[in-house]
């Protein structure tokens, strides 16, 4: 069978967040198969809404941002099995970023989601910034992906990551309800990727969210 991305259509409310808020052991996956074939090129089959909306993402854009999705083949050494549901919006930190734009303008954001053999997760979120935050705009309104991540306001540890390629970077990792979500942020010209690793291990998250911070910005050079 093959495994598509997932496209999400919401409004995305990145704006509003502005004034509102290495390689190593795979500790969370086992040994796997050789890549899988079905892997694709996620923005070959990308939809997004003909609508812009309020928030200012061209759908072109948005449409084009969908190749920084991780493809089965990215995360093939994690060992980790694709998931054919929903992922589910981003919360914490990130709910006011992916929730809905005030005065509607739906546009989409592309997502996908895999588990490791011992249950952890693993989520990947990508969306082309609104103009009035990446300053391609017109406007004058302008703020960069930098200022961005500050404004969201993450709670949790402070990740180490040691990335190279991108604007800028953010990690948290925080712990909850007896498991560990770490959260990686990642922006590059007019896009956020956004990388979430949950697990019962607070280093194994730790160490996948390093791992997997650098292959998400090696994947924001194919936008």
């Amino acid at each position: 069978m093959r495994h598509g991305p997932i496209t999400l259509v919401v409004g995305i409310a990145l704006a509003g967040a502005l004034v509102g808020c290495a390689d190593g052991p795979n500790e969370l996956g086992a040994d796997h198969d050789e890549e899988d074939p079905a892997a694709q090129d996620v923005a070959d089959d990308a939809e997004v809404s003909d609508d812009g909306g309020s928030d200012g993402i061209d759908p072109a854009a948005q449409r084009a941002a969908g190749a920084a999705l991780l493809w089965d083949g990215d995360v093939a050494d994690e060992g980790v099995q694709r998931k054919d549901s929903e992922p589910g919006t981003p919360g914490g930190c990130l709910t006011e970023v992916f929730a809905p734009a005030a005065g509607g303008g739906d546009v989409s954001y592309h997502a996908a989601w895999w588990e490791y053999p011992t249950g952890s997760t693993l989520r990947h979120y990508v969306t082309a910034l609104p103009s009035s935050v990446s300053g391609s705009g017109d406007s004058g309104d302008t703020t960069d992906g930098a200022a961005m991540l500050e404004a969201i306001d993450c709670a949790g540890d402070a990740l180490a990551l040691e990335v190279d390629g991108v604007d800028a970077h953010d990690g948290r990792c925080l712990d909850e309800s007896g498991e560990t979500t770490c959260t990686v942020l990642l922006t590059d010209r007019d896009v956020l990727s956004v990388v979430q690793v949950t697990a019962e291990r607070q280093r194994g998250a730790e160490e996948a969210a390093e791992r997997l911070a650098v292959i998400a910005a090696d994947a924001l050079e194919r936008v």
